[in-house]
Order: structure tokens, then sequence, then C-alpha cells
């Protein structure tokens, strides 16, 4: 028989239902039973249909349907003697001699071994066989690139050569998949006894169309192809592609503008083949298209349309999309599946790594233990309440890092939920701390054994992703069981994130008529309707793949595919998908960060050579004028400031010096922070900041005066020995933590020499101190029986010859305490300290630290007169709430400007869309 398989070409639109009766026909002798007969698709997607147009063919009550599949699946079928090795192994293989090598760094060892063997890969397939001698390599690579064997030439050609034959080495007698699937196919051909039918089939590699010429040789093999693009195909819209898309050569006599194609397509073709078919729609934005995208789906299923492809050019804009259908529950049956990475499971597993890497860090700790697959095996209640304790724990005492430092404060805080959510931990992180390199397959052990003690295996594999991710892994540790190369934490945490880079999974339990795919896939099917979803010009084509070894031209001098086959291909694909869906929207982001962005120049070119020919542009406009129609005619957002008003219940019976303060400030930051009690948690310190100074400060001087009440009977320098012991004391947890507190400290022991002056010159006017950090409180009676209580925390309280002196330690300037106090009334925090300390307090004043000195900021009214005016004026806001007044958002510029709930009341926005009518 002759070596050429038989081709041949079928309009695309039936091109599925031509093969099948051709087949039929040529088979008539085995009818009903088609089994013996073998049918390549250039997919499995594809097998439905072609199961159908036989039997349509046939028109038999029963069918025996040949063997319809893909060449690979087909080529699998075909057991070798030989050991075929995994990628996996081929990749530490190959990772192990690069790094034996040193020639780059570390963290891009995987990315290179990853470029390496799909570089091997294609050189396999593409029956490309490097040279056996490095100079031979290196002299062919200068003619591909024409030009002098440099130095980055010579690298370039002793990486690849010598890694090529390494890795050949390194297996031996053993196969790898390329090499596997070559002498499949060579199997397969060697055993042909049955005739060989291929429709559809496109990109095939030098080895599959080796195969089929040597399959011919034993048995029939007949393809079927489409005659699109080609000079085959008289169709009218395919004479409008190819008038569009024509490109002469550059040297062509008959060569001819796009302007005189389209007007000789008008004289061929009089009535437009597209204008019923495609429409292009230009969004404004990634939201507009996404929008756009939904809004057609639901009019085609309101049309009643069975089969409706959403073809993702665009991930970004395929992840809006499918939100919003989502939103909208429009279910998707997705043929491309999301890569491991972007799920909840790798993201869960991944923060375990980060943890164990960064000494726990309470961010990541807090966010891995709030996952509700974290012990699963407790209680929820009682973990949430556990984690909870956790949390505020670790924010009031500022732990950043360290288990054995949350545990001791747990512990030392008489915690035991915390404490046994932390041994846990403990337990599942000591495998981690080996610095032993290990083999690939025993950290996924590790990983495993630690996801079984967290008790987060059993859930994960109920979750869908998640039960794919950790088959994912035991295939993996299946393949690389025979596999003894090792490696360090780092480098297997960069082979795991790989992995979950590149593997996806995929939801097989939605039927529905909207898929998701992706171009090839949707070779030999129709669909009732198609969206192309990102068609400009950065995604159609696809930009060609980053490639470390080898550009366009020397690929093509090896033999190698290039990016313009690739383009081709993709050209192919397009136009058959044209062909054969009823009905077709591509749309594109036409702005992209307010600069234009070009639509794709297929379509740019058929857009422009359809309106010359036809005085028709194929841009949508009725979708942009349902989107509008779907806008609210007017804003819906809420025109007046808000003021709640609070029933009797809700009324807060206690308020703090601060409380009060924020009362004054703004009436609403105090309903939302005491009466909602949406107050921020405290966050964790990761630096000393003065706030906590002013803290470490009081706590000092509280120690100090408890131990010296009365200074001038000691020996000053005694005096000051104690305070900087006292102080080294109290500063010790932080400086262990975090090296830059002792700046801090340093700063502190500036200022004690001055304190003791002050407290010295404080005593001999007849003032001591007579006590500190003391609780009180003091309630007053409302008109309809309920009371107020006023509370705080007295920093200081001293006796002298007129009474008693309240006293506040600011770690402020003096002059910016003068101006606080400026305005009687206004800070209430003195005034309300003189009322918790009673009628003895004839004084009150702050008392400033500012860089090296201490001073007295006394209040410039009579401190009584005031505090009973502050309480006057408490009695009276308390009393109008329970008649009924609203707490408006009414802080000053200075106040919202630091107002942790200025996105609650809105109050800047509101004002700002006052003021513009």
């Amino acid at each position: 028989m002759g070596s050429s398989a038989i081709t041949r070409l079928f309009p695309e639109t039936d091109l599925l239902h031509r093969a099948a009766a051709t087949i039929v026909a040529a088979e008539r002798d085995r009818l009903p039973d088609l089994s013996a007969c073998t049918i390549l698709v250039p997919n499995l997607h594809a097998v439905p249909a072609m199961a159908r147009a036989l039997g349509q063919a046939a028109a038999r009550p029963a069918l025996l349907l040949p063997q319809i599949t893909t060449l690979p699946q087909l080529a699998r079928q075909i057991a070798l003697p030989q050991m075929t090795v995994p990628d996996s192994v081929r990749q530490s293989l190959l990772y192990a001699a690069l790094r034996a090598r040193k020639w780059f760094e570390p963290n891009l060892l995987w990315p290179i071994t990853g470029e390496l063997l799909k570089l091997f890969d294609e050189l396999t397939l593409n029956q490309v066989q490097l040279p056996d001698s490095y100079d031979d390599f290196v002299q062919q690579l200068a003619l591909a690139y024409e030009a002098n064997a440099g130095t980055s030439m010579h690298f370039e050609a002793r990486l690849v050569h010598a890694l090529w034959h390494a890795l050949r080495q390194d297996l031996g007698e053993r196969l790898d998949a390329s090499t596997t699937y070559v002498l499949q196919l060579s199997q397969l051909a060697q055993n042909a006894d049955a005739p060989l039918y291929g429709v559809g089939l496109a990109d095939l590699a030098p080895v599959e169309l080796e195969f089929l010429s040597r399959y011919h040789e034993r048995q029939p093999v007949t393809l079927f192809a489409a005659d699109t693009l080609t000079a085959q195909d008289n169709s009218a819209s395919g004479t409008l592609l190819q008038a569009a898309w024509f490109q002469p050569p550059q040297e062509s006599e008959n060569s001819s503008s796009l302007f005189e194609r389209a007007a000789q397509l008008k004289r061929v073709i009089p009535e437009s083949p597209l204008a019923a078919k495609l429409r292009l729609f230009g969004a404004q934005s990634l939201e507009e298209e996404a929008s756009a995208a939904v809004m057609q789906v639901r009019l085609w299923l309101a049309d009643g349309k069975c089969e409706i492809a959403l073809v993702a050019q665009d991930r970004l804009a395929a992840r809006r999309v499918r939100a919003l259908l989502e939103r909208d529950q429009i279910l998707v049956r997705d043929e491309t599946g999301w890569t491991f990475s972007t799920t909840a499971a790798s993201s869960l597993i991944m923060r375990w790594l980060d943890l164990v890497t960064d000494d726990f860090y309470y961010q990541d700790l807090l966010d891995f233990l709030k996952s509700p697959l974290v012990f699963s095996q407790i209680e929820r209640e009682q973990r949430r309440d556990a984690v909870s304790a956790l949390e505020l724990l670790i924010r009031e005492y500022d732990v950043v890092s360290r288990l054995d430092r949350y545990l001791e404060l747990a512990r030392t805080r008489e915690a035991p939920a915390c404490v046994s959510l932390l041994q846990a931990l403990e337990t599942a992180s000591a495998g981690w701390k080996t610095k032993r390199a290990q083999p690939l397959r025993a950290w996924l052990q590790l990983l495993t054994d630690t996801l079984s003690q967290l008790g987060i295996l059993a859930p994960l594999a109920r979750d869908l992703a998640g039960g794919q991710l950790l088959e994912m892994l035991e295939h993996a540790a299946t393949e690389l069981s025979t596999a003894n190369e090792t490696f360090r934490f780092s480098e297997w945490r960069h082979w795991l994130n790989q992995r979950f880079e590149s593997a996806t999974f995929l939801d097989t339990g939605i039927d529905s008529p909207v898929v998701f795919t992706h171009l090839p896939a949707t070779r030999l099917r129709s669909f009732d309707a198609t969206l192309l979803l990102g068609c400009d010009s950065a995604h159609l084509p696809a930009p060609p793949a980053a490639s470390v070894f080898f550009n366009q031209s020397v690929r093509a001098s090896l033999g190698l595919p290039t990016w313009q086959d690739t383009q081709q291909s993709e050209q192919r694909n397009v136009a058959g998908l044209l062909a054969r869906s009823t009905e077709m929207l591509a749309t594109w982001q036409a702005f992209q960060h307010s600069e234009p962005n070009l639509l794709s120049p297929l379509f740019a070119l058929l857009a422009t050579c359809h309106e010359q020919a036809y005085d028709k542009n194929l841009f949508d406009t009725n979708l942009k004028a349902l989107l509008a129609a779907q806008l609210p005619s007017a804003p819906v957002a809420p025109t007046q400031i808000p003021a709640p008003q609070l029933a009797a219940e809700a009324i807060p019976q206690e308020i703090s010096a601060s409380g009060y303060s924020s009362l004054m400030a703004c009436p609403y930051q105090y309903f939302a922070r005491h009466v909602l009690h949406l107050n921020e948690l405290e966050e964790v310190q990761l630096a000393l900041e003065k706030r906590d100074f002013g803290t470490l400060a009081h706590q000092i001087l509280h120690q100090f005066h408890h131990r010296h009440p009365l200074c001038h009977e000691e020996d000053p320098a005694q005096l000051e020995a104690s305070l900087r012991s006292i102080s080294q004391h109290i500063f010790a947890p932080l400086l262990r933590s975090n090296y830059l507190s002792r700046a801090w400290l340093s700063h502190w022991e500036k200022l004690i020499p001055s304190y003791l002056q002050w407290q010295a010159e404080r005593e001999a006017q007849g003032w001591q101190w007579h006590a500190g950090e003391q609780m009180e409180k003091v309630s007053y009676p409302l008109a309809n029986a309920a009371q107020i209580t006023l509370k705080g925390r007295l920093d200081r309280l001293d006796t002298g010859p007129t009474g008693q002196a309240v006293l506040d330690y600011k770690m402020k300037s003096k002059s910016a305490l003068v101006k606080q106090l400026k305005q009687p009334g206004e800070d209430v925090q003195l005034p309300v300290y003189a009322l918790l300390a009673g009628e003895l307090a004839t004084e009150a004043a702050y008392i400033s630290f500012d860089q090296d000195q201490v001073e007295t900021v006394p209040g410039e009214e009579d401190i009584q007169t005031l505090a009973q005016q502050v309480a006057t004026r408490l009695h009276t806001i308390f009393e109008e709430l329970y008649a009924g007044a609203g707490l408006p958002a009414h802080g000053a510029e200075t106040t919202c400007a630091v107002c942790e709930m200025e996105g609650l009341c809105r109050r800047s926005y509101l004002m700002s869309r006052s003021a513009n009518g």
C-alpha cells in the first residue's frame, strides 16, 4: 500500500456528519458492528458528537460503535517491556544534575528544570536528535542564530547539551514519557490490523505524522479535515475570512490590499454571511465586560439555547464572569479547571508551611486557626472560643511569634483551651524542625501526617478541590517512591508550589447548558451560541510563551514549533468555531487603566473588511443599552448625616473617662464604640510605640512610689539606682522579643534624673505620693429612675497642704498639653478624674514627660467648678438620650481624620455630596 494516508476535505459545518457518512459507507459490510475500527478525534469532548453522527449516518436501531479516542489515549493501550519514568522523577533527577553544576541561583533551579524538561520533550516529539559532540551542537546553534559562537551561546549550548545527555545517562534503560509515546506509536503501527480514521486532527507532531504513514503501510488510514482557510473553502463565511486574514507574500505580484479584497468580496457575495452571526462588544472596564457576558448568557438561556460555550482567552475576565453567573444562580460546567494554587485547600497547606518557616508569626497563626478545617475533631463552638481567647491574649500582650511564648502566655493567664491547641501545634510541628535533606516523598509523607494530626485530612478529603488535591499529592508520592535524590525543606517547598501552580482540579459534578472551555477543546464541537471572552490583542492570538532557551528562528532551524505555528493554529480554531456556532459574541476591554486597549487583530481585520464590503459594522450596541437600563435611575445612598436614637435598654449604664471624651468629640463615634462595641481589636505591636511607652512608664512609677513613698527621706543616688533597676525589670520582656525596645529604655533613662528632681521639688512644696493606678466610680441618678456611673483609673493621687491633687502622666510636650487645656471643659479628662477623686481634690494637672524634661501642666480654671460643670453636662446628655435625642456624626475634621468609624458614618462622603448638590 502507499505510504501516505488519504486526506479528505469537507466544509467545517458538515465535517462531522460527512466524515461519519463516509466511514459508515466504507465499513457497510461490518454493519451494525463497527467495533473493529478506530476513529481518532482531537479531544475527548468530541467523542459524544462523533458517536451521534455515526448513529445518524448508520440509521440502524442498534449500532456497535467503533473505538473513538484521541491518539495519546490510543497509544496508552500499548504495554512496553521497558519501565517508564514519571515526569516527577525526571524532574528530580534533572534538578539534582543542575544543582550539582551550580550554574544558577537556588530559587531559579525548579523553573529552569521545568523549561528544560519541556524542551527535551519537544525535541523527542519533533524527532530532533542532539549531536553527541558538544562542538557540533555549538556550530549548529551558531548557524541557527546566524552569529559567531559567543560566551552566552556557548553557555546555552553547554547547558542544554550537558543536561540532555546527563538525564539520558541517569535514566539508563528506563524511558521518559515522550520516548514511551514514540515507542507505543511505533508498536501500534506494527500491530495495525483494522482501518484507522482521523477526524479533525490538527497540530500533529512529526512522530504522530510518521505513525499515520507507517500505519497506512499495513491498513487503510483516512483523515477528514475541514477546508477552513484553504483554497477549497468556497463557503460565504470562509471567503470572507480569507479576504480579511489573507497575508500575501512580500514579493507576490498578485498581492492586493484589504480594501481591494473587500470590494471584490461584495461582488462575489452580495449579502453578508456574518451580520446575523457575529457581534463584537468593546467594554469600558472588566466589570462591564463581565456584566455584558452574563447578560448575554441570560438572554441566550431565555431563548432556549441548549449548548452555550464560554471560551476564555482572559482568565481574569473568566473569573469575574463565573462569579457573576454564580451570583445569578446559573450553573457552569467547567472544562478548563482551576489551578490548585487558587483553592482554599492549597492556601491552607501553604499557610502551615509559612508557620513552620516564620516561627508561627501571629497573623499567619490566627488565620490558620480560624479555618474551619483546622482541628475539625474539636467541637466548633469550643474551637472558636479557644481561638478567640488566644487572639485576645496575643493582642493584649503583643506576642509576635514562637510557640513557646504563646504557650507560656496561655499558661500564665490560665487559658487551658488555648494551651491544648498550642500543644497540638507544637506536636505537629516537631517533624518540621529537621535541617536534614530528604527525598520528595518523605516530605510529602510528613505533610500528610501533619494534616492528619491537625484534624485537617478528613474534612479536606470531603471537599471537592481538597479531595482532588490530596489525590494529586498521593499520586506524586507513589510516582516518587523510587526517587532517592534528597532536597532541603526550601527546595521541596518550591517544588510543591510549582505543583500547585501547574495542576488543576475540575468540578465534574455539574451538568449545565453553559460550559466554560478553551479554544483547542472546541474542535469538532457545535454550539448554539459562543461567547469569546478577552478578545484583545494581548490575548488573541496568545502571546509567545516565554522560553529560556532558543529564540523563534533557532526553534525553526531545529525543527521545533514556533509562535507562528501557534498563531496559525489559533486562527484555524477561531475560524472553525465561528463556522460551527449558530451565534457568536466576542468581547474585550476597550480600555484598561484609562488607556485604549486594542481589539484582537483577527477580529479587527474581519470587522474592517466586513464594513468595507457591506457598509455594516459588527459592533454590538444592544448590550450597552440593556446594561444601562439595569442601572438605578437615582442614587439610593442616604442623604442625611446619621444620628441614631437609642432604646432605653440600649443606653450604657457606665461611662469611662475615655468614653466621655469620645462622646464629646463625636456622639456617633461614641455610639459605634460603646453602644455597638465595634472597637477595633488591639493591634499587635511589632515595635514599641509611644502609647506602649506611656503604659510602661505608669507601671515603673507605680512600683517605684510603692517602694519609696517619701523620696526626701532617702539617699538620691539610691533612689536613682532603684528607679533604674525597676525600669530594667519592666522593660526586660520587651528587650528579649524586640531589640529596638532598647531605644525606648534609653529615652526613659534620660528622663530619670529630671523626674527625681521634679519629685524632690514637689515634696519640698508639701506634696507627697498617696496612691496610684486606683480605680474609682461615682454614680449620678437620672430622672427616669436610671443612673449613669462614671468610672476611671487615677494615675496618681497626692496629698498636700490644700487637700488632694489628681495627677495624670502624659508622654507629651508641655506646649501640646497647654493647647489641649486651652478651652475649659473641652478636655474632660482632668475634670472627670477630679470627680472620681471626690470633693477633697483641690488640684488637677498633667505631668509632661518630654525629651529629658519633666514638668507640671495645671489647668487654668478651678478644678472643682470645672468638674461640676462636666458632671452637669454628663447628666444632661444622658437625660436627653433617654428622652430620644440622637447621636449625630459631627466630629471636627481633626477627629474624623483619625477615627476608625469614618467608613461607618460616611460623614465626609455625605457632606461632599451635599456640597455638590
